[in-house]
């Protein structure tokens, strides 16, 4: 599931190697806005070690294909603890603020950026989505998680749909 978030992660690695942004960069230099509710001094690097202090937040399923919804879900994320003082993991929250903060560096979809510039040069980008194009849905296979009595396996019913496959979640489910 959280592979996805190798190549969101890639994306920023390959924007940091381009110096276009540096690993100790303020998220909220590159993301104005994001130092909103006690984020900014959140650097790229804490954001991408689950150290930015906001492991809870996630954005509405409106800001999937609404960016600039998401600019301002991200930006508006608060923190639960002191950036930096503590790794937790960020399940979904980490990775859409690199995906924001991917766009306004590219200004463009972060999708687009990871296909044009990762999963193509690599020869997988009809093997490797972030936003699955609807004629390959029926090549997706559902994602399951255990029961809550362990006993079983259970369909995720969140993720296994047309428009969470479609929207590319840049922290899991590509």
């Amino acid at each position: 599931y959280s592979n996805t978030k190798v190549l969101t992660a890639c994306a920023v690695w390959l924007l940091v190697e381009r110096g276009a942004l540096a690993f100790t960069d303020k998220v909220s230099e590159r993301l104005p806005g994001f130092e909103q509710n006690g984020k900014g001094d959140i650097t790229i690097i804490q954001l991408l070690t689950h150290q930015g202090g906001f492991p809870n937040a996630d954005v509405p399923k409106a800001a999937w294909e609404d960016h600039d919804l998401l600019r301002k879900a991200v930006c508006g994320f608060s923190v639960e603890w002191t950036p930096g003082s503590r790794v937790y993991y960020h399940g979904r929250a980490a990775h859409w603020v690199a995906a924001a903060m991917i766009e306004a560096v590219t200004k463009g979809d972060y999708r687009d950026f990871i296909r044009s510039e990762i999963t193509e040069p690599l020869g997988i980008a009809d093997e490797c989505f972030v936003g699955l194009p609807d004629a390959h849905h029926a090549r997706a296979v559902d994602m399951h998680e255990p029961s809550p009595d362990g006993g079983r396996q259970v369909t995720r019913a969140e993720e296994n749909n047309a428009d969470f496959r479609r929207a590319g979640t840049p922290g899991g489910g590509g």
